[in-house]
């Protein structure tokens, strides 16, 4: 009994004493941190957590990134070091007697803690760093050392857009100098015999009739928000500056109209000068920071410049119970169907119910994820499958896919104003033979 106790106890014991293996600049533990004072020979800063946002002590409509505080945050708080390497005390062989920044951490119980980042190393490429007044020296790593040491304007987000949302946006466009996507947010149409219901609609380059994919909205809200959080580059630029950044004369542009508790907004992000890596710098209509994009994010915005980026994964999905009758075209024969109340009906004869839905169930999942513009040249000859719906309500208008051979693998797709919509092959000829069984 002894023995085993003995046993749990050490093995409880090398538990604890492996579940926090990092080595810390500072002995004091600090939580939920509530103030950020930062001092250095260029310009010292303060940041104050202030009804869940941050601001700047000497100015708060200075236009913090709430990205960028917690990224410092993430990094500085209980600040991790890679080694100790000296515990002498000697500030001024780390450049600890005059750091590049020292920095007051304070938490929501009042427990401060202030560090000293020193020099930087380019041999073992390590910042030194210590908790002021402390005998024991560290290294800390450069991606740490490098976001301790920013300035104040690293801190500046390009653009405040919290307030938009799927609920608030009301419109936006997607300018190039070659295109121009149009999008707005309508009521729900109930009686609508499209399958989708979305309450977004095309104006360009589409009409009005075409729905958008609100997945997709939702998407591109989350990526414009990340945009307007982007790291600055350039506080109050001069025109030279802006010049500098491709910003003078903008081509690109995306166009926001949401709402907020005092009216209707808008919001103009442009497009500036594209980095070798991808990255882009922006500025927003009236906002005194000019952004940069990181790679990632600006190539995932510049997507949707193609209307295409926006449509529904659906070719041609019509509710069934608002259909009439329907005419399909395939390999030279006209199949005539007419929805009864009775089931359904085939060039006047009465058919298999379930041989016709289980055609139309799959007609209807026909979906595609690319388009090309090439493919939307081919022209519909008579190896086209096409479908027209006319419907009951016959305020709305009929509707007509083709799905037109392409190549090998492909069959090219169009459904109102939409064409060049690549579809899998096996997907159409699948449609097909439940048409012949029918």
């Amino acid at each position: 009994v002894v023995f085993g106790l003995f046993g749990v106890l050490r093995h409880q014991n090398n538990i604890a004493a492996s579940a926090d293996t990092n080595i810390y600049v500072s002995e004091k533990t600090t939580g939920d941190i509530v103030s950020i004072n930062c001092q250095n020979e260029d310009m010292p800063f303060e940041f104050n957590l202030k009804d869940g946002s941050w601001v700047l002590a000497s100015d708060e409509t200075f236009p913090v990134s709430t990205e960028i505080v917690n990224e410092f945050l993430e990094k500085g708080n209980n600040l991790i070091a890679a080694r100790l390497v000296s515990s002498d005390g000697d500030y001024e062989r780390f450049g600890l007697n005059s750091p590049q920044q020292t920095i007051t951490l304070t938490d929501s119980q009042g427990v401060s803690v202030t560090y000293l980042i020193g020099s930087y190393n380019e041999n073992i490429e390590r910042y030194y760093a210590c908790e002021k007044d402390s005998q024991n020296i560290y290294i800390i790593n450069k991606s740490v050392g490098d976001v301790l040491v920013q300035d104040l304007y690293s801190y500046a987000a390009s653009y405040d857009l919290s307030g938009l949302s799927k609920a608030t946006l009301l419109s936006f466009d997607c300018v190039t100098p070659e295109s121009q996507v149009s999008v707005f947010q309508t009521e729900k149409d109930q009686n609508s015999p499209m399958g989708s219901s979305s309450i977004w609609r095309f104006s360009q380059p589409f009409n009005s009739d075409t729905f958008v994919d609100a997945n997709k909205v939702d998407s591109f809200i989350a990526k414009l928000k990340t945009a307007a959080e982007s790291k600055c580059v350039s506080y109050s630029p001069d025109e030279a500056d802006i010049e500098n950044y491709g910003l003078l004369n903008p081509q690109s542009s995306f166009k926001l109209t949401y709402t907020t508790d005092s009216g209707e907004k808008q919001a103009v992000m442009y497009l500036g000068k594209e980095n070798e890596d991808g990255s882009i710098y922006i500025m927003f209509e009236g906002a005194s920071t000019i952004g940069l994009l990181d790679s990632e994010t600006a190539s995932s915005l510049k997507e949707y410049f193609d209307c295409y980026k926006f449509v529904p994964q659906s070719i041609c999905a019509v509710k069934k119970d608002k259909v009439d009758t329907m005419t399909v075209t395939a390999n030279g024969t006209t199949y005539n169907f007419a929805f009864t109340d009775n089931g359904y009906t085939l060039n006047g004869t009465p058919c298999s119910d379930e041989s016709f839905e289980a055609f139309y169930n799959k007609l209807s999942g026909i979906v595609s994820n690319t388009h090309s513009s090439e493919a939307a040249q081919t022209a519909a000859g008579e190896d086209s499958f096409t479908i027209t719906y006319h419907f009951k309500d016959t305020s709305y208008s009929d509707v007509t896919a083709v799905y037109t051979p392409y190549d090998s693998n492909y069959y090219t797709a169009s459904c109102g104003q939409m064409s060049g919509r690549l579809v899998n092959k096996r997907s159409v000829e699948g449609v097909l033979s439940l048409l012949e069984a029918v």
